[in-house]
């Protein structure tokens, strides 16, 4: 439809926002969203995929993969960058019941079709606390670049209390092995450059003070750092590849076919008996 066309191709909207405004418009024309065929519903989650990816950056969807339709648009022609960008997209994919992807569920326990399902989980993506970590974690690579001592950088912030975004995570006290992956994957492309250099000195000066390791958000910030790209693009790849674990989600829940109701237990001050 012709409002949904001019919001998506608005590169000037935030691309969360962007997606969450157009979603809902093209589910109106999709004929059968309801339909609980196990084939409609592959068919419109893999629309789905191509759509978000291609709302995320305000371009035309097409045929191309989504790990080329993302990293044509921030680097074309770099062939090392799309099959790190696709690595990324796989490792981003699920993550348990995290906060988006019970949203997710939970819509899609009451029937709502996956187009409504996808919007849930970008609403709790939207949620500083959740999709806000990967620019707080490039910030921070920022500012420890611009610091005459990393070091002093880093022990000025944990002394004075300060959270250090990017690092730590509650599942993994030994580590992210997401982040691993992709620091792994950046070791063998970027061996030798300045800002990779960077991004090693921040590493082992956290861990060194604060005794927390990189995560995937300050991965995928570094993805973006290392290949002279903003904070978005950080954003948008968790964004692209957690749908499709939301999609997932959202399709088990549904063949599944119950609500899912947690009960709640009143803990205030009890109602006095005395008339």
């Amino acid at each position: 439809p012709a409002p949904a066309d001019a919001i998506a191709n608005d590169a000037s909207l935030p691309p969360l926002e962007r997606t969450l405004a157009v979603i809902p418009l093209l589910a109106l024309h999709v004929r059968h969203s309801f339909n609980s065929s196990p084939a409609v519903r592959r068919d419109i989650a893999a629309a789905l995929l191509r759509q978000n990816a291609a709302l995320l950056i305000a371009a035309p969807p097409g045929d191309l993969p989504v790990h080329r339709l993302l990293a044509g648009h921030w680097r074309p022609g770099d062939a090392d960058f799309a099959d790190l960008v696709r690595a990324a997209l796989v490792l981003c994919a699920d993550h348990e019941l995290n906060v988006s992807a019970f949203a997710a569920r939970v819509v899609a326990s009451t029937g709502a079709h996956l187009h409504a399902t996808v919007c849930s989980g970008l609403a709790a993506l939207s949620g500083p606390r959740h999709g806000g970590a990967t620019a707080r974690a490039h910030a921070l690579i920022a500012d420890a670049g611009e610091a005459s001592s990393v070091r002093d950088f880093i022990e000025t912030r944990w002394q004075r209390g300060d959270d250090l975004p990017g690092f730590g995570h509650a599942l993994y006290p030994q580590g992210d092995p997401r982040a691993a992956e992709i620091l792994a994957r950046l070791r063998r492309t970027q061996a030798g450059s300045p800002m990779l250099s960077r991004l090693e000195e921040i590493i082992a000066v956290t861990e060194e003070i604060s005794g927390q390791r990189p995560n995937i958000d300050f991965l995928l910030a570094s993805i973006c750092q290392v290949h002279g790209l903003l904070a978005t693009p950080a954003l948008v790849i968790f964004a692209a590849g957690r749908l499709a674990g939301w999609i997932a989600h959202a399709l088990e829940q549904q063949e599944l076919g119950r609500l899912i109701r947690p009960r709640a237990r009143y803990t205030g001050v009890a109602p006095s008996l005395e008339g």
